[in-house]
């Protein structure tokens, strides 16, 4: 609904696709642990929201996907930037310090449908988890 009344309004919004960079530390342990760790994350994420956005798990693991109406992409990283931080600073008195790699991108710069925008923001968390992890791809 969200995404339709954008496109019909002519507004942009961002989806940011967020993935925990250390689950494998905390799976080694055992996956109670890595179900805390996705747990804190989430609340740390859930913590940083304005009441317009929406965040839901994606796919399997600790894959977010947070969708933010009417923000713009230099809004959404800015954003992007708070979540990453935040998580950073919050693991700190975790098991094991966590970060977190975000792929971004906007509609209508990077498509004009929700499956492409997912499409793009996936691959530029690929690219984040790629170039060393701890950060933000915005979409090409």
């Amino acid at each position: 609904m969200v995404l339709e009344n954008s496109k019909a309004n002519q507004k942009t919004y961002s989806i940011l696709m967020i993935d925990g960079d250390n689950i494998r530390l905390y799976n080694n342990i055992n996956y109670a642990a890595g179900d805390e760790m996705i747990r804190d994350m989430s609340i740390v994420l859930k913590g940083n929201l304005r009441p317009s956005d929406y965040i839901a798990r994606w796919r399997v693991g600790d894959e977010f996907m947070v969708i933010l109406p009417d923000t713009p992409l230099e809004g959404a990283k800015i954003i992007g930037e708070r979540f990453r931080l935040a998580v950073k600073e919050a693991s700190k008195s975790w098991l094991f310090p966590t970060t977190i790699s975000i792929g971004i991108a906007s509609y209508p710069t990077h498509g004009d449908n929700i499956n492409a925008l997912i499409d793009k923001a996936e691959s530029a968390n690929k690219h984040a988890k790629d170039q060393g992890k701890d950060q933000i791809v915005l979409a090409d």
